[in-house]
């Protein structure tokens, strides 16, 4: 039986090969990208995990608007910048 259906599944893509090659390559992207997001999805919640104290750790983000010299700020000039994470433990210790 298993002979039989890829007997006829090999029959249709040379029948159809344009819709089955179309078909094939849709399904690896689709398969490729959803790995893809579940890797990088699985990265970012995994972000300082193996560390004892994860709870502890904080990231320390700023915002800075650059004026001009009468105190005109300009919608494009904007900078966000993220620090590396600071522990709270180390801080305790020190304190």
């Amino acid at each position: 039986m298993l002979k039989n259906l890829i007997r006829t599944a090999a029959r249709h893509m040379l029948k159809h090969f344009g819709y089955s090659i179309l078909n094939i390559v849709g399904l690896t992207l689709g398969i490729s990208s959803a790995l893809f997001l579940i890797i990088y999805v699985t990265d970012e919640v995994s972000y300082d995990r193996y560390h004892e104290k994860a709870d502890r750790i904080y990231r320390v983000s700023s915002k800075i608007t650059e004026t001009d010299l009468q105190g005109f700020s300009y919608p494009g000039i904007n900078f966000d910048s993220y620090s590396v994470p600071c522990c709270l433990v180390f801080y305790e210790q020190m304190a």
